[in-house]
């Protein structure tokens, strides 16, 4: 992909571009419950995350 851009001197430019999603889950449980759907969350614990991301490219091109 190529673009072209007319920016003033001194002016900022905005490139938005990468987005990422990551999930994730991890839990501990008791080794003989730990398998039964359900009772196994009286004896353990799972915590889920989610995380996104975001790149934005900033430029301020300035003449020399």
């Amino acid at each position: 992909m190529s673009t072209t851009v007319r920016v003033k001197n001194g002016e900022m430019l905005v490139i938005g571009g990468l987005i990422s999603d990551v999930k994730d889950s991890q839990g501990e449980f008791a080794p003989v419950v730990g398998s039964i759907p359900l009772i196994k969350y009286l004896f353990g614990y799972e915590e889920k995350t989610n995380q996104k991301r975001e790149l934005i490219i900033l430029l301020k091109p300035s003449i020399i």
